[in-house]
């Protein structure tokens, strides 16, 4: 079973920035996190219809079981 958290982000985006600076190489490694910058990687974004930023796909399996749009706390991240 593989799971993991795409957090989708701009370099222009005030909340992503205070996202990433709770994220720290522990957590993402404890949550399988990726960081992925929709200036350069557009397609990912469109494949996951990523509207706004920070947006969080969690994927179990290569399927989306769910999503959160905006900042959160890191303990609501882990229940995602």
């Amino acid at each position: 079973m593989k799971e993991e958290i795409l957090f989708f982000s701009a370099p222009w985006c005030s909340p992503c920035k205070h996202m990433k600076t709770m994220l720290t190489e522990s957590i993402r490694h404890e949550l399988n996190l990726k960081i992925i910058d929709i200036t350069k990687d557009m397609e990912i974004a469109a494949e996951y219809k990523v509207m706004n930023v920070p947006t969080f796909v969690k994927i179990k399996d290569d399927k989306v079981v769910s999503r959160k749009v905006g900042t959160t706390t890191i303990e609501k991240l882990k229940l995602l």
